[in-house]
């Protein structure tokens, strides 16, 4: 019912002021959203990763893509980071995974603000490709190799500023 209201309308509930533009494909029919893509972007909460991964896994179909990361967290059990838990899962061939972070907030992309973002990847070629393709006049991509501390980064930044907070009022 949502999916089908989203690609009825081109708008989401949660995004209520932004459409996705036309050649964005919005389906419940994975295998159609990802197979022969360049780029295959993981955006869903830590807890799915694992499942959307291997669901990935069992219909891609295709070239190498770039696999690109923008999830946060650890997954619980194992203490995977994003990266490591979709690379675990994908035994198809991919040319690499870039994970992209803040320190922006996503409503700040959405609204158009300027901002900034951190494309992190092992590989220095695909993440000068991310930033690339993602900078504009009011988006700056920083490029790390050291996408071990971007994830811990992004996924303990909320604890430590937590714990700063309550030893500030102590």
């Amino acid at each position: 019912m949502r999916v089908r209201r989203i690609r009825e309308t081109r708008v989401n509930d949660l995004i209520p002021h932004r459409a996705f533009p036309e050649d964005v494909p919005i389906s419940r029919d994975l295998n159609e959203v990802v197979s022969h893509k360049d780029i295959l972007i993981f955006a869903v909460p830590s807890h799915a990763m694992r499942k959307v991964s291997r669901e990935v896994n069992q219909v891609f179909k295709g070239p190498a893509p770039l696999i690109l990361n923008i999830s946060k967290g650890i997954e619980s059990g194992t203490l995977l980071r994003m990266s490591e838990v979709i690379r675990e899962e994908a035994h198809y061939p991919f040319r690499g995974i870039v994970t992209v972070s803040g320190p922006s907030h996503a409503e700040e992309v959405i609204k158009n603000q300027p901002t900034v973002l951190v494309a992190a990847s092992k590989d220095e070629n695909l993440s000068e490709e991310v930033q690339l393709l993602l900078m504009g006049d009011r988006l700056r991509v920083y490029r790390s190799n050291d996408i071990v501390g971007v994830e811990l980064g992004g996924s303990l930044k909320n604890v430590i500023a937590i714990a700063a907070g309550i030893s500030d009022g102590v």
